[in-house]
């Protein structure tokens, strides 16, 4: 489920995961509004890149993953109030968003299963407590948003209270 030497999800992993969140939503798939294709890529480990500044693994094979794209060929986006699905997340909702591939994470992964844009408020480290914060801090980000979907590490689960402040959220 998650990447060799890496905390991160793996391409199974992560549609594993959005297959969940589709399944969990019980919304009707709409298939042809985004584009799909399978590309190889070789991403660098978490482990490695620790290991040394920039750090690569050249021999870890490819792998395939599914990047989905808009009619423009960018990866699927939400303008402010456009979304009815609105992700918090952390690095999880990076992985494969940004860096050697765009357009085959989370994100990217529920718009072309759902067929509409999906919002999002992500950051890295911080998916219990400071994306609430940030949410907060824009309530208008919730304009047209019939679920919120927040993605977190389990290992969160485990944290200390600071990763679980209190956050007053708009209603």
């Amino acid at each position: 489920w998650y990447e060799p030497a890496d905390t991160h999800w793996s391409q199974r992993g992560l549609h594993v995961a959005a297959d969940a969140i589709i399944d969990a939503l019980g919304w009707e798939r709409i298939p042809g509004v985004y584009a799909v294709r399978e590309e190889m890529i070789q991403r660098a480990a978490d482990l490695a890149k620790l290991r040394s500044p920039g750090g690569t693994d050249g021999d870890r094979p490819k792998e395939p993953c599914l990047v989905v794209a808009d009619a423009q060929g960018r990866a699927p986006a939400a303008r402010p109030g456009s979304a009815e699905v609105l992700l918090l997340g952390d690095s999880f909702c990076r992985i494969f968003e940004e860096g050697e591939v765009t357009g085959a994470g989370l994100r990217s992964q529920l718009a072309w299963r759902l067929g509409r844009p999906v919002g999002l408020i992500r950051q890295d480290g911080g998916g219990a407590t400071l994306v609430r914060q940030e949410l907060a801090r824009h309530p208008e980000r919730l304009r047209g948003v019939k679920v919120l979907v927040w993605e977190f590490a389990e290992r969160d689960l485990l944290s200390a209270d600071a990763e679980w402040a209190k956050v007053e959220l708009p209603r």
